[in-house]
């Protein structure tokens, strides 16, 4: 019975692999025939992987992948123009250069979307993004004319405006309400902002994705479905729906839906309800008694019984999806590259500061935008070189050629933005950010190639969206002209090398505080190294730093005479010597904080010198971790006379009431507050008789009556 049993099996078995996977193999052994040509990356010896092992899920590692194809792409620009990858056993052809787009973006037999759409279905069901064929064609031609619709338009206008400032308080908030010198991820700020913006100019519905800060049913499940979509395209074996249904994302993503669905199957019926009520219009001249908005020309569009309730469903669900995540991605990676040009970002801010004359408050009008130029070059440029949709897939529907390559029926085809963007010939030096190349580029864009630059995609399913998408670039970049300059930046643990690299794209001249942690030095970069600091320390506004460098460093750097800095964090041990040298250059640094010991205090040559120099600047000093007697003290704390507050942590019992009451009378007459810290049970034949008596010799008239310093010892 048992061999009977295995023998069944076997020949199911048997028969699957003969009647399955034979044809796919088959047919894979073919493709790979055809496609030998087209240059692909290394595939993996075992079996039906292909290039899969090349996915990672983790995004910087698929960021590198896609970086590393772009400039395989441009090594073939004169060859083909394509490029491949093995999903397994299915081949992914990339079209790297504009002509190559040419013979198959505008075929209307190529214009059905791949596979990886269907993905999509569950929650955008078959709206403009995922429909194909004649459904795509009557909805295209049903929905275009919203997006020029003047008073849709100018409505999508106020709305991004009066979003984009609550945007900008937010940070304004956060900035001053947050930790001093600390670093803030712009992404969850732009991101909510944009969800904001598209569920008003879709629905007229205040999500209050900003105010909530992102913490609502609504907005996290909007961020949940585009995550789980995300993971699944990546993961073959949740590819097929019955799978996919059953495991834990799977459910989740069905419960987040029914939130997602639920939310606006409801605004779509409380609109319609009171549509034909009002008389709403946009350009035939009627009185609006409302803000028009995108689901106002969609149900007009039922009135003519050419869109039905889901329809309308299908349509405000695509356009929350496309126009949310795409436009924060724009908007944050475009920050990103104006950060990192100094002279770029100077540039942006003059063109805005000439348009409003310094008024930050005045809302951004359509001719505002229309007029800044080089602001739009700036755009363009960013979405050249990180487009935000890194590609858009096809699926061939016959055999076609491209180029002399024959693309075999079924195919899937990647509109490769990021790599079409990176074509030498249309873009010289492609990896270099500049904007004048539309700005002042001797190529216009009416003599460049029309699939060149394909931000939105190209051809006939091009994101309808693209003019409300730049509008709401435009204005949240205006507002972010208070936050984009950089004033403050801290840099912890890093390496010698990538400090240089940051600090050569940041523009040093608007810096007024710095802070830097070492963790790897590297002799060869001594000199850069020190021409960056001295350019920072050198700045008129610069007022405040805190660094680690080694005491040796530090003696090789030549600390500019006359600095403007105020304020100084010591994280290293730091020599008598090169103290002095700081504070002799640096007229108005009143506060010094050393978190570590001073060195060779005792053989410094200038305390003991019969004409010492003074640092009357200085008002504010804390000295940490020291291990020197009150004797030691004394010389160096002498040469601070106009000292208001002085504080001292160490395992040295120093405290002496009577000889501290002495010295600051000579010494310190301006002294207000004085703490010391110490560890008093480490010490040596510790008793609490000498603890009492340590205590009493403050409690005389000078530290109490006369209130000269305030005691304040911790005692562990």
């Amino acid at each position: 019975m048992m061999l009977l049993s295995l023998s069944i099996i076997c020949t199911v078995l048997f028969l699957f692999v003969i009647y399955y996977l034979v044809p796919i193999w088959i047919k894979y052994t073919k493709l790979r025939r055809d496609y030998r040509n087209i240059p692909s990356l290394p595939i993996s010896r075992i079996p039906f992987v292909g290039n899969i092992h090349q996915f990672d899920q983790r995004q910087h590692v698929f960021s590198r992948l896609l970086m590393h194809m772009a400039r395989e792409c441009q090594k073939e620009q004169q060859g083909t123009g394509l490029f491949c990858l093995w999903y397994s056993l299915w081949p992914m052809i990339f079209a790297c250069t504009g002509e190559t787009l040419a013979t198959f973006i505008n075929n209307s037999k190529q214009l059905v979307k791949s596979f990886d759409y269907t993905f999509m279905e569950p929650w955008l069901k078959t709206g403009l993004l995922t429909s194909n064929n004649a459904k795509w064609r009557t909805r295209r031609r049903l929905i275009t004319p919203s997006f020029h619709n003047t008073q849709l338009l100018h409505n999508f206008m106020l709305i991004f405006n009066e979003q984009s400032c609550v945007f900008a308080k937010r940070l304004e908030e956060c900035i001053r309400n947050g930790e001093e010198m600390k670093a803030y991820d712009l992404y969850p700020y732009i991101s909510t902002c944009t969800l904001d913006i598209i569920a008003e100019a879709a629905m007229d519905k205040h999500v209050d994705a900003q105010s909530s800060g992102g913490k609502n049913e609504f907005v996290e499940a909007t961020g949940r479905v585009c995550c789980i979509i995300n993971h699944r395209i990546r993961s073959p074996w949740m590819w097929p729906a019955w799978i996919f249904d059953r495991l834990p994302l799977g459910r989740e993503q069905a419960e987040q839906l029914k939130i997602l669905h639920g939310v606006s199957r409801k605004i779509i019926e409380d609109r319609l309800a009171t549509f034909n009520a009002e008389n709403i219009t946009s350009d035939s001249g009627k009185k609006v008694t409302r803000r028009l908005v995108f689901l106002d020309s969609l149900l007009a569009q039922m009135n003519s019984e050419q869109l039905t309730l889901d329809d309308i469903q299908e349509e405000v669900d695509t356009f929350m999806f496309e126009g949310h995540d795409t436009t924060a991605a724009a908007i944050n990676f475009t920050c990103y590259l104006i950060g990192s040009h100094p002279n770029v970002q100077a540039k942006v801010h003059a063109e805005i500061d000439g348009i409003f004359s310094g008024d930050k408050e005045r809302p951004c009008t359509m001719e505002d935008a229309q007029s800044m130029i080089y602001l739009d070059a700036v755009i363009k440029e960013s979405m050249r070189v990180l487009p935000p949709v890194p590609f858009v897939m096809r699926e061939a529907q016959e055999d076609f050629i491209c180029n002399g390559q024959t693309i075999r029926k079924g195919t899937t085809l990647y509109i490769f933005i990021y790599g079409v963007h990176y074509d030498s010939n249309a873009f010289p030096q492609p990896e270099r950010f500049d904007p004048d190349r539309f700005y002042q580029s001797p190529v216009t864009d009416e003599e460049r190639s029309p699939y060149a630059f394909i931000p939105f995609s190209a051809g006939s399913r091009n994101c309808i969206e693209r003019i409300a998408d730049q509008i709401d670039l435009f204005i949240s970049l205006i507002r972010l002209r208070q936050f984009t300059r950089l004033y403050s930046i801290t840099l912890l643990d890093i390496k010698e090398c990538q400090l240089n690299f940051i600090l050569k794209r940041i523009n040093l001249n608007l810096l007024t505080s710095f802070s830097f942690n070492i963790k790897r030095y590297d002799d060869r970069r001594i000199q850069t190294t020190n021409k960056y600091l001295r350019s920072i320390v050198s700045q008129l506004n610069f007022r405040k730093m805190e660094f680690n460098l080694k005491n040796e460093r530090i003696s090789k750097f030549s600390w500019p005479c006359n600095c403007s800095i105020q304020y100084l964090i010591i994280n290293e041990n730091i020599s008598m010597n090169n103290l002095s040298n700081i504070l002799q250059c640096s007229p108005h640094l009143h506060k010094i904080i050393l978190k570590q010991e001073l060195e060779d205090i005792i053989t410094n040559v200038s305390l003991k010198s019969t004409r010492p120099i003074y640092f009357p600047q200085l008002t504010s000093l804390t000295m940490e971790k020291y291990s020197m007697t009150i004797g030691e003290l004394e010389p160096f704390i002498s040469l601070t006379p106009s000292l208001v507050y002085l504080k001292l942590i160490g395992e040295q019992c120093i405290f002496d009431g009577k000889r501290w009451e002495q010295f600051i009378e000579i010494n310190l007459p301006n002294l207000d507050k004085f703490e010391f810290y110490f560890d008093y049970w480490s010490l040596e034949k510790k008793t609490s008789e000498d603890l009492e008596l340590i205590i009493a010799s403050f409690r005389t008239s000078f530290w109490i009556e006369h209130k000269k310093c305030n005691e304040n010892t911790l005692l562990e």
